[in-house]
């Protein structure tokens, strides 16, 4: 039965992975790891790791326009919701 672990980044996909692998001797194929962030080296780890993809772009420009809503005084004076969709990357470690 395969392991599951999601983590928050690649860094520690790859230590789970390891781990279980050097602890149990199971192999990489029977471990399923997801990770956050869809980070480039994600598809090149063993197995390529399923991620969830995040549109970092977008939250840097919504951060940056309400910087500039603040430092000018035209923030609005409610609160703003501001929704992104992930999607997730499937690939061989689901």
């Amino acid at each position: 039965m395969p392991r599951r672990q999601f983590v928050s980044d690649l860094a520690r996909a790859v230590r789970f992975v390891r781990a279980n692998a050097a602890t149990y001797g199971i192999d990489s194929k029977d471990i399923a790891v997801m990770g956050f962030d869809n980070v480039a080296q994600s598809a090149h780890t063993t197995p390529p790791l399923t991620t969830v993809e995040v549109p970092k772009s977008a939250m840097g420009m919504l951060a940056m326009r309400r910087l500039h809503e603040l430092i000018t005084g035209t923030a609005p004076d409610v609160a703003v919701k501001n929704v992104l969709y992930t999607s997730v990357v499937v690939r061989a470690s689901a």
